[in-house]
């Protein structure tokens, strides 16, 4: 805490939280305990960084130990979390993607898809979090931290079966916002949709566009045993694919293929040529003529004949 609270000298602002298995800049764990190692396999399988503290004698390298002096932690952190200050970064983020992107020239409309898909790719162009809502259910919706949560299991039960087609009412939040509604039944957005986009594979159609990656290893912590979305994840992290060239190298059909890149396409964490077009902004609120006579009087605005 002390490390990160002075690196505001560096320009940074950089907040410390228990892991809670999202999506984070930096996991600092105890390479000398079972669950601090776990953690840092999983995260290392993603792709994402870590710094372990061992105080054993035949740590790795790039371990520190726990008498570490607190000028030191703050070069190790910002060396990982900062890289682009010219510092060497302690562990390998992904690889970067093996060809450029092309131009965003394939236009994709989630307003034809509708449903909570529609939704979760709007949310990548609106800061915040995103409360969902149809009939009796909502839930709220953190692609930043790659979870969905809801107030009771079956609400997200629901949500997942209504993915497509069904018109779902939206509002941002702030954080606070968020936090004040106390939704404590929270899942893996990444799971979430991959369950969900699996089950509807047929009515989804195929995903334009010639090129797609991944940016990171998704959390598959609640799907251990679903060896489509292991094998997809892992070609996914290593380059770029097309749809049909992807599905042969893993053995899978084109409908298995296509569910599990639109349910990362909507998590977040896909990248590809496509132009996701965002819903068109509320109209503006027209002032009524009683509004608009009496701030025209107060101004001057009328002259009498």
């Amino acid at each position: 805490m002390m490390a990160t609270q002075l690196m505001a000298a560096h320009g940074l602002t950089v907040h410390v939280r228990p892991w809670d298995g999202t999506r984070s800049s930096l996991l600092i764990a105890n390479a000398d305990d079972t669950y601090g190692r776990n953690a840092v396999e999983q995260v290392r399988r993603r792709g994402g960084n870590v710094l372990t503290v061992s105080d054993q004698p035949g740590a790795t390298g790039d371990a520190v130990t726990s008498s570490i002096q607190v000028a030191e932690l703050v070069d190790r952190i910002k060396a990982i979390v900062a890289p682009e200050t010219g510092a060497p970064a302690v562990a390998d983020a992904v690889a970067p993607p093996t060809s450029a992107p092309t131009a965003l020239d394939v236009a994709l409309d989630p307003a034809q898809l509708g449903g909570l898909l529609q939704v979760c790719l709007q949310a990548a162009s609106t800061p915040g979090d995103v409360l969902a809502s149809i009939g009796p259910w909502q839930v709220l919706i953190r692609r930043d931290a790659s979870r969905i949560a809801a107030n009771a299991h079956s609400d997200l039960l629901a949500a997942q079966s209504r993915l497509v087609i069904e018109d779902w009412t939206t509002q941002t939040l702030s954080r606070t916002e968020a936090a004040a509604l106390k939704m404590e039944v929270t899942q893996s957005l990444d799971a979430f949709l991959i369950t969900g986009c699996d089950a509807i594979a047929d009515l989804l159609p195929p995903l334009p566009g010639n090129g797609y990656q991944l940016s990171n290893w998704p959390d598959l912590g609640a799907l251990p045993n679903h060896r489509a979305a292991l094998q997809l994840a892992s070609a996914l992290v290593k380059k770029r694919w097309n749809l049909t060239a992807l599905a042969t190298h893993c053995g899978l059909t084109a409908a298995q293929t296509n569910a599990f890149c639109w349910a990362m396409l909507a998590s977040g964490l896909l990248q590809s040529d496509l132009n996701i077009i965002a819903p068109p902004p509320p109209p503006a609120p027209v002032a009524s003529q009683n509004i608009l006579t009496r701030l025209a009087r107060r101004f001057g605005l009328f002259r009498s004949e």
